[in-house]
């Protein structure tokens, strides 16, 4: 049974932005997404020596980002994608080194690396069923390109009660969040209260990871394998009378329809 900490796609950027030390980082990562751009293994000259390289992209349908894989760890991953039949080849990248260049999140293997391809795991069957619903297909004769991030940022903290007196329309905009989402992901919708008002709030992904566990994708997968298991899922009945905190995006339906449906973009228990 393999056991990954995978980083979401979308959050390297913000992760490798803020290493105190890029050349050392404290910690490597594991990472997931689909192959493309594929290079075959080549031998190039190196300040260390000639040395066996691959390159490819690995992306989850909305961030790309650059693989090299070094030494005999690039043979093996020569040897292994040529004999793969099922696509697209969904990569399992763990223990990877990362830094910035050419605003750019490049990704390299360690000594300590390891790179699976179609794993039969879980976790590769949940984003089979992500990309499946998405309709992603991989593109052909195309450079993928580094959609552009945008981090972010924590305007100003308010109760639910204050936030909905806030009636006026202008100043409602001052707490407005401009967020990049290029394709729609599965999203997990929760009552939440304090102690002056309940609202709806919609998790996507990382905010259900957060709050959660696991993404929304991954609970579907699970239970697509539980079959005719009708009851909600533990990881979701667990947070019930929880105290969470929310980092949430106001849109322009909240601010023009007074809608009390508010996304959530990040989440704190």
């Amino acid at each position: 049974m393999h056991k990954f900490e995978f980083v979401d796609l979308s959050e390297l950027f913000g992760i490798v932005s803020n290493y105190e030390n890029p050349d050392a980082p404290e910690f490597s990562t594991d990472i997931i997404g689909v192959v493309e751009d594929f290079e075959n293994v080549k031998l190039i000259k190196t300040m260390f020596g000639e040395r066996n390289i691959v390159k490819f992209r690995i992306t989850d349908g909305r961030y790309s980002h650059k693989v090299s894989v070094w030494g005999k760890l690039a043979i093996t991953t020569d040897e292994l994608h040529s004999k793969m039949k099922e696509t697209p080849i969904i990569a399992i990248v763990t223990s990877c080194k990362m830094k910035i260049s050419r605003s750019s999140v490049q990704i390299s293997t360690l000594p300590s690396s390891k790179i699976f391809l179609n794993l039969d795991d879980e976790c590769v069957a949940a984003m089979r069923i992500m990309l499946e619903d998405e309709g992603y297909k991989v593109p052909e004769n195309v450079e993928p390109t580094q959609l552009p991030i945008f981090e972010p940022q924590v305007i100003q903290t308010i109760t639910l009660k204050e936030l909905s007196e806030k009636t006026n329309t202008e100043e409602l905009k001052v707490l407005k969040i401009e967020l990049y989402i290029e394709k729609k992901r599965f999203k997990i919708v929760v009552l939440a209260e304090d102690a002056t008002e309940a609202f709806n709030f919609i998790l996507k992904d990382r905010a259900a990871k957060r709050a959660i566990g696991f993404t929304a994708t991954k609970l579907i997968a699970n239970k697509k394998k539980d079959g005719e298991n009708t009851a909600y899922p533990a990881e979701i009945t667990a947070i019930v009378g929880k105290e969470l905190t929310f980092t949430i995006q106001i849109n322009d339906d909240n601010i023009l329809l007074n809608s009390k449906i508010f996304t959530v973009i990040d989440a704190m228990i």
